[in-house]
């Protein structure tokens, strides 16, 4: 256990993940009663509309520094990134905010899959133990029922498109100045 004093406190990591953590999981909700109010292309096109021109003043010269062959990653992860965040939120219109959870969580378990698949490499066998300690893990939190439906199906898209993000990421990120 991890803590920052004999006093059985958890340490500031420890915290940091765990509020992440809720953050996120409370997104679903959030992002679920705003779809409902609002369609799903216009939603994420305000959203990361905004964060990329913050993103364009924080750092106006970065996308021209990156040259042709780091905005070319850039794109391909970009476009991975953000099919799973339109997958994801049309699924979110069509099943609970926890399925979805549950079945986004799922990129834990596609990722390395994924790796081996395109990039060829290698899993070690502790990484697979997670996988599957991560699929049941979920699984137990949010799931009630095994049904797949539509919304489901969209999810599932939106774990891999997720999926190959990390991977996309995991290739070409150290190559570039983020």
């Amino acid at each position: 256990s991890s803590c920052c004093a004999p006093c059985g406190m958890p340490d500031r990591p420890t915290l940091a993940l765990v509020g992440v953590t809720a953050i996120w999981g409370s997104t679903f909700v959030v992002v679920k009663d705003a779809v409902e109010k609002m369609p799903v292309t216009d939603f994420l096109t305000w959203r990361f509309g905004l964060a990329a021109l913050v993103m364009l003043l924080l750092r106006p010269r970065s996308v021209a520094a990156l040259g042709p062959s780091g905005r070319r990653a850039g794109v391909l992860v970009g476009l991975a990134l953000g099919a799973g965040y339109l997958l994801q939120t049309l699924g979110l219109q069509h099943t609970s905010a926890a399925v979805s959870g549950f079945i986004t969580g799922m990129f834990v378990v596609l990722t390395p899959l994924g790796s081996a698949l395109l990039l060829r490499s290698r899993v070690p066998l502790a990484a697979w133990g997670a996988v599957a300690l991560a699929t049941v893990g979920l699984a137990l939190l949010s799931l009630h029922g095994l049904s797949v439906g539509y919304g489901e199906l969209l999810t599932l898209g939106c774990a891999a498109a997720f999926a190959l993000h990390i991977v996309g990421l995991g290739r070409w990120a150290s190559s570039y100045d983020a």
